[in-house]
Formats: C-alpha cells, sequence, structure tokens
C-alpha cells in the first residue's frame, strides 16, 4: 500500500466492547474524510510524539449491528496517560482483510489474536 497520508484525529468515548473482550481500543473522530476503503489494516500511530503499531478498523461494526462507520486502532502495547480529546494520528500500512460479520464476540475475538499474531510477525 502506497499510503502515506497520516489522518489527525482525537480520542472519543467507545462502546466499551473492545475491553469486554480483552482488547481495549482507541476510538477516534477523525476530520477528513478516510481516502482508502474500509476494512483491517496494518498501521502507524502516532500519539505523544511516540510511534506505535497496530490494527486499525474502519469501518461498521456488524458483529454487534452497527451500522455506522467507526475508527478504532488496537495497539499491543498499553499507552498510559490516554485521555479524551487528545490528539492522535494514524497512517495505514497494510490493508489485511474486509471486515466480516461474526456470530459471536468470541469468534470475533479469536480473529483478533489472529490479526494481532501477523502483526507481530
Amino acid at each position: 500500500m502506497k499510503n502515506n497520508i497520516w489522518y489527525p484525529g482525537f480520542v472519543i468515548k467507545g462502546k466499551g466492547r473492545g475491553k469486554k473482550i480483552g482488547f481495549s481500543t482507541i476510538n477516534l473522530l477523525v476530520e477528513k474524510n478516510l481516502k482508502i476503503r474500509q476494512g483491517i489494516y496494518f498501521c502507524q500511530v502516532k500519539i505523544n510524539n511516540r510511534e506505535y503499531s497496530g490494527l486499525l478498523h474502519w469501518g461498521p461494526v456488524p458483529t454487534f449491528k452497527q451500522k455506522a462507520a467507526s475508527i478504532e486502532i488496537l495497539i499491543s502495547e498499553h499507552i498510559k496517560n490516554l485521555e479524551l480529546n487528545m490528539p492522535v494520528s494514524f497512517v495505514p500500512k497494510k490493508f489485511l482483510r474486509d471486515i466480516v460479520k461474526f456470530n459471536s464476540a468470541k469468534e470475533l475475538k479469536i480473529q483478533i489474536d489472529k490479526d494481532l499474531l501477523a502483526l507481530k510477525s
């Protein structure tokens, strides 16, 4: 993927679904339109001038019947002092997969575990 556009955003309150299945995500409000197709990406994230690798979800969340598109980033490291309205920027690096409706949160968790393994390899 040749996308090197850093998208600025701000941390917003999520629905807490990620925490319930063992993954804390950063939910973002992005001011400009993402010029990428909806799906799951490997990405780079900047928080407080530090870069992290992560998984980016851009689109609806059909497993939880959410039709509106949202932006969430899962970083394998714990980020201290993350606050609402904090600026965060990200760049999608590589498309990983399309968004899929899973039959349960447990099935979604299994897929996210696989996605994280792919990120680390």
